[in-house]
């Protein structure tokens, strides 16, 4: 059973203009609350016990507003010293881990169920279990082309019309970095995830629950008018 959660909390967040200036996109106000407490919400939900932020820019920001636990979830933190991009943000944070774990945004909220993920993670010796979903407009996600479970291809952000998207949700063990050493800079979308799909090992565990990524201002404006109850997304 994995009780261990990678939260990608680094990016710079540019797409929101002023409102990250001073403040890193995931501890933006969201109903009365930093964005990343309704994340660590739902991980507290799904039994993980410990929460390893990769953090870079503002970082120290993190440690300030939640400190080393928040409602029995043991925090931790792994600073970038220089963006080494998604995948090496990931490899960092994985360097003390051992076994499967989660990966998931702090800007994103996507409550699918993790214990189901992860059994499937299991069951198919996948290298890689991608939560994903269904969207009316796959533009501003990455895409994926599935067969049954199995993810056999995918497309970059700027597709157009419906269709599966990556939800930034993900269970992996560390051997998916191959020879890559913490400390190199890489992306996972692009220099991990296309080679394991060729190598059929990637799976993908569909949701339909609740989604919402507040990387931009009409979806934060979405976030602050529908996550004032939080409970009944986890319903």
């Amino acid at each position: 059973m994995f009780k261990t959660a990678v939260v990608l909390v680094g990016g710079r967040g540019t797409r929101l203009g002023a409102l990250t200036d001073h403040t890193p996109k995931p501890l933006i106000d969201v109903c009365g609350r930093p964005f990343l407490a309704h994340v660590f919400d739902y991980l507290t939900s799904q039994g993980v016990e410990t929460c390893v932020l990769a953090t870079g820019y503002l970082g120290q920001m993190f440690v300030e507003e939640f400190g080393d636990h928040y409602s029995g979830l043991a925090l931790r933190y792994v600073q970038e010293k220089t963006p080494l991009g998604t995948g090496g943000a990931i490899l960092g944070c994985a360097e003390s881990l051992s076994g499967p774990f989660i990966v998931l945004n702090g800007d994103t909220l996507f409550p699918i169920d993790l214990r189901a993920m992860f059994a499937m993670h299991m069951a198919a010796s996948a290298e890689l279990t991608i939560g994903a979903r269904w969207v009316d407009q796959v533009a501003r996600y990455g895409s994926l082309h599935v067969d049954g479970d199995r993810v056999v291809s995918m497309a970059e952000k700027g597709a157009d019309g419906a269709g599966v998207i990556n939800g930034g949700v993900y269970a992996l063990t560390r051997e998916i970095f191959g020879a890559r050493k913490p400390g190199d800079a890489f992306s996972f979308e692009r220099d991990v995830m296309p080679q394991a799909v060729s190598r059929g090992h990637v799976h993908a565990f569909s949701g339909t629950s609740y989604f919402r990524d507040i990387g931009v201002p009409d979806d934060l404006e979405l976030a602050r008018r529908e996550l004032g109850d939080f409970r009944h997304l986890l319903r």
